[in-house]
């Protein structure tokens, strides 16, 4: 099933999460 809050959700944790890979990387 497809559901928009999750798919919202879902895009900010992998967006936070590549923000956070990318400061620790730097």
């Amino acid at each position: 099933m497809h559901y928009p809050g999750y798919t919202m959700l879902t895009l900010m944790t992998f967006y936070n999460n590549d923000g956070l890979r990318h400061n620790m990387n730097m």
